[in-house]
């Protein structure tokens, strides 16, 4: 007789409690809690046996084995966790700053160490934040590595700047300064030289969020196109660029602006070909390929927004959320995924506390597809196993 297979997991960081919720989706249960540092947020997977939660109220990381559920020990750092990077290849990962503008190289290799820790340092101060832009109150952007080898990005949100570091160099070996902070890079498999850098946008200047198209042609790098999104007027107030995302056909981005649009955008001329309407804080969009659909995460609004990607048109928007709001609580987490088989959509209703599932044969969702977690379950990572 065949041994059970492993269940599927999901893990999202509670910040308002000190935990990482453990959700069960084959059996479709909470499992577990795992008690962490404070104001967990990210979670991320770096290693087959390994994930880091990024406790963004501690100088210090959770290091938590998926075989036993538990955290294995605390990973001082000299600044804060924004979020982790894993290497694509190699048994290293990134660990970007919250409250300065440091990134932390760590090896997983083994126990988790830091190897070396570099930028400029600038400390943020929440209350004078010099940047201000739309991304919030943290010093740095999400880590990026550069391809397989051992090249990474910082990105400096205090001072608007993105900067090439190198493994064990001190000093960056290429900087540049961009119209807003950088949220992240956006790269394509197998496409070296080429990354997208999403720039956030500021409310109070009217400056739109906009793409970068960076690019390395002999070992020179230069920011090659620079596309702002056409965001009208009486819309800037409330757009911001929060992330980008793939187009099943690795021609387009789409890239969603907070005002309530989904952008489309062909990568290769950098122009908007078409524009979706979507809610408040649209910011990601995730895609079931076999099925032909996007689902938009709208950070600040009650409903998701489904749409067909070769049509491009909305079929479909499927409330989530109670609609509560509170002051700095999203309403709807930053991590979404589709199983393997493309059966389920999985979410958070994060400002209800809520682990939840969208069917996607009926795109539809019932009270048996929430699970009721508590507290503010706002980022994560998901295990599949077949």
């Amino acid at each position: 007789m065949n041994a059970p297979s492993e269940p599927s997991l999901a893990f999202f960081g509670d910040n308002d409690g000190g935990r990482v919720v453990v959700v069960d989706l084959t059996s479709w249960k909470q499992l577990h809690d795992i008690g962490t540092g404070s104001g967990p947020y990210p979670v991320d997977r770096v290693g087959p046996d390994l994930l880091f939660a990024s406790t963004r109220r501690d100088e210090a990381m959770s290091v938590i084995k998926l075989a036993s559920l538990t955290v294995e020990h605390t990973l001082e750092l000299r600044h804060t966790p924004r979020s982790t990077t894993p290497h694509p290849s190699r048994p290293l990962a990134l660990v970007s700053g919250g409250n300065r503008a440091l990134t932390s190289v760590i090896d997983v290799s083994g126990p988790p160490k830091v190897l070396e820790v570099v930028g400029s340092g600038e400390a943020l101060s929440p209350a004078e934040n010099p940047s201000i832009d739309f991304g919030g109150q943290l010093a740095t952007g999400h880590p990026a590595w550069l391809d397989e080898g051992t090249r990474f990005f910082q990105l400096n949100r205090i001072t608007r700047r993105l900067q090439v570091y190198d493994v064990g160099a001190s000093q960056p070996l290429w900087s540049v300064n961009v119209p807003t902070s950088i949220h992240h890079i956006l790269r394509y498999p197998g496409e070296n030289g080429r990354w997208y850098a999403v720039c956030e946008g500021n409310q109070f200047s009217r400056t739109p969020p906009s793409l970068l198209r960076l690019e390395e042609q002999a070992g020179r790098f230069a920011v090659t196109s620079q596309l702002f999104l056409p965001v009208p007027l009486q819309a800037l107030p409330n757009a911001g660029g929060h992330h980008s995302d793939r187009a099943p056909d690795d021609a387009h981005v789409y890239f969603g602006s907070a005002e309530g649009s989904l952008y489309v955008i062909n990568r290769h001329r950098m122009e908007v070909v078409d524009r979706l309407d979507a809610g408040k804080g649209c910011g990601h969009t995730r895609v079931a390929r076999g099925r032909g659909l996007g689902i938009i995460t709208n950070h600040d609004d009650s409903f998701l927004t489904v749409f067909d990607i070769a049509a491009r048109k909305v079929v479909k928007t499927i409330q989530i959320t109670s609609g509560t709001t509170k002051p700095q609580k999203k309403q709807q987490g930053h991590t979404s995924g589709v199983d393997p088989q493309e059966r389920y959509y999985y979410h958070t209703a994060s400002i209800d506390g809520r682990v939840l599932r969208i069917d996607l044969d009926r795109l539809d969702i019932s009270d048996a597809d929430y699970i009721d977690v508590g507290g503010y379950p706002i980022q994560g990572d998901f295990v599949w196993r077949d």
